[in-house]
């Protein structure tokens, strides 16, 4: 088990090569995609179906990272594992809870914010020698990190339910190109680069590790284009 997992698994050369090509086909698109970015989709219902999608998605990879971080009693995985599954619950709160544009625009910001940090959170932690903690201990950890979450959650769903105060404006119309939302895009464009390069440079590799290095571009790839296109439901 040990061996074979995907958080301890030595890539293979193809694999390395594989995940370089699509980093590759990742930047080319985004240039392809540029001159046309600001075009807006005709059905935007599409987006959030896609966005259900993306949550079951998320959610069930952080299930199975965290299953077998507590195995592997390794913290980067429950780290990212953690920041998953937040991350799926975020977009089902936000589909199902927010009732207007701004208040869904303000929680796909946060959910960017989970999963970016908790990528970096496994990309530092992926990086040094990771000490193996006793079973009890690691248990005590996702104990932990996951009461957190559920308390997360919850306020989340009682803000959405009793509306206590309103959130900062982040658009204007289908415009939200607004000074707040670019330093949240530039702060989260710099944690993302930053642990794609740790991912890249890291001595020693693992399978998870070199596609996590492939999500970590896309990631930044999609902050560079929402930052460009600044509008509503645009091809960006």
């Amino acid at each position: 088990l040990y061996d074979i997992n995907l958080l301890h698994a030595t890539p293979s050369r193809g694999e390395r090569r594989a995940a370089w090509v699509v980093m590759g086909v990742l930047l080319v698109g985004c240039a392809v995609t540029i001159p046309f970015a600001t075009h807006q989709w005709p059905a935007s219902n599409v987006l959030y179906a896609a966005a259900g999608i993306a949550a079951f998605a998320e959610m069930t990879t952080g299930v199975l990272l965290l299953t077998q971080a507590m195995l592997l009693r390794q913290q980067s995985g429950l780290a990212l594992g953690l920041g998953y599954l937040v991350g799926g619950l975020l977009i089902d709160v936000n589909l199902l809870g927010a009732r207007d544009v701004a208040t869904r625009l303000c929680m796909f910001r946060l959910w960017h914010g989970v999963v970016v940090w908790g990528v970096l959170a496994y990309a530092v932690l992926a990086a040094r020698s990771e000490p193996r903690p006793p079973l009890a201990g690691i248990e005590r950890q996702a104990r932990l990190a996951i009461t957190g979450a559920v308390v997360f959650i919850a306020i989340l769903i009682m803000y959405l339910v009793f509306r206590p105060f309103p959130l900062p404006v982040i658009i204007h119309s289908t415009d939200y190109a607004t000074r707040p939302d670019l330093l949240v895009n530039g702060v989260q464009l710099a944690v993302m680069v930053a642990a794609w390069l740790l991912l890249l440079t890291a001595r020693r590799k693992t399978v998870l590790s070199v596609w996590m290095g492939v999500v970590a571009c896309a990631v930044a790839i999609d902050i560079v284009l929402f930052v460009l296109v600044t509008t509503l439901f645009s091809v960006g």
